[in-house]
């Protein structure tokens, strides 16, 4: 059902945040099951973002000031920040994956372009325009996802040595299949969405070298201009200004976590000018690079 509702979101909810819903403190990620059955879910918000799977049921889900019905096998991620919650609700039950997108970077999975549908476009595109989420699964597909939930559970519960890196890894397996998955979903809205993904794959291939707005509008299958503003809808900024973002970023994880000089990560981000990085730097964080490392990031 499309959005047929639209309510007055309520001011005054709980933003649950990462730091204190982790599973473990060395591992980004959150996991959970819900189950609701005549009964509503608040409003409520993260500071990280969250795939949901359905897995039975359906019932009602605000987000961001829109409405729609949900049941069982639909897939959709809402991103940190986005008010929403769950009502009059059937024997809904659902999982519930938190994660920090920065503990994405850096796999694969920036590279395909279902990935980006799915986890980037679609959620930005429903917070503002309601926008109908387009994946649900088949009947095994859903018990093959169910299995894999299981097991991150149960690495969750059981927590032996090595537990993040394998949550880790199959929390991005898990990720890879529904990505994959989003490629074979049928009509021109989602189609859209992957062919804008897979020119912003190739823009993020680029986070530390020269790329063209030329090469990721054919990748897309678009015109240079029709990429721009598809773009721009989707992220609400130019292409080139979401690219030094991500560079920028980029060069934070690596003045915290590493010792390399700041002109050489400047020149490892895709900056040749290191005073052009110093002050996009200081104007995306509000600290020269120098002082965000003392400060400990």
């Amino acid at each position: 059902m499309e959005v047929y509702l639209h309510f007055i979101t309520i001011l005054s909810y709980q933003t649950y945040k990462l730091a204190d819903e982790a599973i473990d403190a060395s591992l980004p990620f959150t996991f959970s099951r819900a189950f609701l059955d005549g009964s509503d879910f608040p409003l409520h918000a993260h500071d990280y973002s969250e795939l949901v799977v359905m897995t039975g049921g359906e019932g009602l889900h605000d987000a961001d000031g829109y409405c729609r019905l949900v049941h069982a096998a639909d897939v959709f991620v809402i991103h940190a920040g986005v008010t929403h919650g769950f009502r009059r609700c059937e024997a809904l039950s659902m999982y519930n994956f938190g994660f920090d997108p920065a503990a994405l970077s850096g796999t694969e999975l920036v590279a395909l372009p279902g990935f980006h549908a799915l986890f980037v476009h679609e959620p930005r595109l429903r917070a503002r325009k309601g926008y109908r989420s387009a994946l649900r699964l088949g009947p095994a597909e859903l018990q093959d996802l169910e299995a894999e939930a299981a097991r991150l559970e149960e690495e969750a519960r059981l927590r032996k040595p090595g537990f993040a890196l394998v949550y880790r890894n199959l929390f991005v397996n898990l990720a890879v299949g529904l990505s994959r998955r989003y490629l074979a979903v049928p009509g021109a809205a989602a189609r859209d969405l992957v062919a804008l993904g897979a020119g912003v794959a190739y823009l993020e291939s680029g986070l530390s070298e020269e790329v063209s707005l030329a090469e990721a509008a054919r990748r897309a299958g678009l015109s240079v201009n029709q990429f721009i503003r598809r773009f721009k809808t989707a992220y609400g900024i130019p292409p080139y200004r979401y690219l030094i973002g991500l560079r920028l970023d980029r060069a934070a994880r690596l003045l915290s976590n590493s010792v390399r000089s700041v002109t050489d990560i400047a020149g490892d981000c895709g900056f040749e000018d290191a005073n052009y990085f110093s002050r996009a730097f200081s104007a995306r964080f509000g600290l020269g690079p120098r002082a965000y490392r003392s400060s400990g990031g």
